[in-house]
């Protein structure tokens, strides 16, 4: 971590995990088919290589990305905040957890049913949220564009939801308002 660590040459084809955030690096290696974590937050990157169909944890926050690979069935845990995505892949079954605020995004792909718990979407060009799972307990969408939210579940704890266009709001189960 913060070694101004330029380029990587290759990778060991039994690796589990890759820690190279705060770096130099535009570009990385082709990743071993075993990788479970991967946090390169705060380079230069502007693409990623694919993703192992084994990888759990991915942040690529603070980078200069305009689009993702394909995203695993195995991924629990995204944060792509501060790049320059403007479109996402359709979101892995398993994902937990998404964070994408301050990017580009005009809207974001159907979430997850099977256990979502955590959306934070602050700060890009959304005008419009998809239908949210049962189990989402977080969300973060201020500084968008909405003018309305979805239908809220009975498990959200936490709405924020500030400097927006929103003249309705559904109602809140047990939420705590922002």
């Amino acid at each position: 971590i913060g070694n101004g660590l330029n380029s990587i040459s290759s990778l060991p084809v039994n690796l589990h995990s890759l820690i190279c955030s705060n770096n130099n690096l535009s570009n990385l290696p082709p990743l071993p088919a075993t990788l479970e974590t991967l946090y390169c937050h705060g380079n230069l990157l502007s693409q990623i290589p694919a993703l192992p169909s084994t990888l759990y944890y991915l942040s690529v926050a603070n980078n200069l990305l305009t689009e993702l690979p394909a995203l695993p069935n195995s991924l629990h845990f995204l944060d792509l905040q501060n790049n320059q995505i403007d479109s996402l892949p359709a979101l892995p079954v398993n994902l937990f957890r998404m964070d994408c605020s301050s990017n580009l995004l005009t809207s974001i792909p159907p979430l997850p049913t099977y256990c979502f718990g955590i959306l934070i979407c602050d700060s890009n060009q959304l005008t419009s949220l998809p239908a949210l799972p049962p189990f989402l307990g977080l969300l973060e969408c201020s500084n968008n564009m909405l003018s309305s939210l979805p239908s809220l579940p009975d498990s959200i704890e936490i709405v924020s939801c500030m400097n927006n266009q929103i003249s309705c709001f559904p109602s809140f189960p047990s939420a705590r308002l922002h």
